[in-house]
């Protein structure tokens, strides 16, 4: 188990939890997802599972979903449902989304499979030091497979918080990084001009980045593309211009540069802030993903 305040890198974490036993189970089950989605309209969409265990999935989807909204499965076939919490997003296919989800009553047998039963420590991959974004609460957190992942893939993970009320989103407790009480006139990131537009983090604006305007072509899951304006680029990721509307959390495909008919490269991304720069145009940046 992870001390408290010895908190390593998160590279060190992912080996230690590789090394953790699982009950976690790959396979394909078909599903049908409702709810109420982004824009609040009602929706029922097919999906299927990739993973899962006695607590959750991972589900791949056409529509796109957001951190702490609660759906409704059912296996294609049965009547049974099933509520659960989208976590976030792990990654993005040419079919759809990657979406972690939690059931809220996990003690249910829903997937029609046996999982020996397991106490709350073994269900607990990694314990790490969280801070709230929005209040900087410090807290020692129990994460499990699909949480874990979540983490790993987005630096980022949305859990309950007491001192605000609600669901918010959290981060890795960096080395040296000071509390609340040890600093509490420093801004917090929910201190942004636009509290719904997550700025960069400290790590991608370390990034050397090269001003340059040329054209990327952006690719959203199901093939739809789009063509791009190109500011700047950095190791870590892109900014571009465009006059559409993009979810921020959403993970797309980004070829820079982009030719048409010619063999463009496309690599993963997250949108991950957003600015307006006038009522016809937008700004976005891209944090590339491995």
């Amino acid at each position: 188990m992870l001390r408290d305040f010895q908190q390593p890198g998160t590279k060190e974490i992912s080996s230690q939890a590789q090394r953790r036993r699982t009950d976690r189970i790959s396979i394909a089950i078909a599903i049908e997802v409702s709810g109420i989605d982004l824009t609040g309209h009602e929706f029922v969409e097919p999906a299927r599972t990739e993973f899962v265990n006695s607590d959750g999935a991972s589900i791949l989807i056409r529509r796109t979903l957001g951190p702490g909204q609660e759906i409704v499965i059912r296996r294609v076939g049965y009547k049974q449902d099933a509520a659960a919490r989208v976590i976030g997003q792990v990654g993005i296919q040419t079919e759809g989304h990657v979406y972690g989800i939690a059931l809220l009553n996990p003690n249910i047998s829903f997937w029609g499979i046996h999982f020996p039963p397991r106490s709350e420590a073994d269900k607990a991959l990694v314990r790490i030091l969280l801070a709230c974004c929005a209040c900087r609460t410090r807290q020692v957190s129990n994460l499990d497979e699909f949480e874990f992942e979540i983490f790993e893939a987005n630096q980022r993970i949305s859990r309950p918080c007491a001192k605000c009320g609600g669901l918010t989103i959290w981060k890795l407790v960096e080395a040296g990084e000071t509390s609340v009480e040890e600093s509490k006139e420093a801004p917090s990131e929910s201190a942004a001009p636009d509290a719904h537009v997550p700025l960069p983090s400290r790590d991608r604006r370390r990034q050397p980045r090269t001003r340059m305007r040329l054209a990327a072509c952006l690719r959203q899951p199901l093939g739809v593309e789009e063509v791009v304006t190109v500011v700047d680029i950095s190791r870590g990721g892109v900014r571009f211009r465009t006059p559409k509307q993009y979810p921020v959390e959403q993970w797309v495909e980004i070829a820079v540069p982009f030719t048409r008919g010619g063999a463009n490269i496309f690599v993963p991304g997250r949108i991950v802030w957003e600015k307006n720069i006038n009522d016809n145009l937008k700004e976005y940046g891209i944090q590339y993903v491995k």
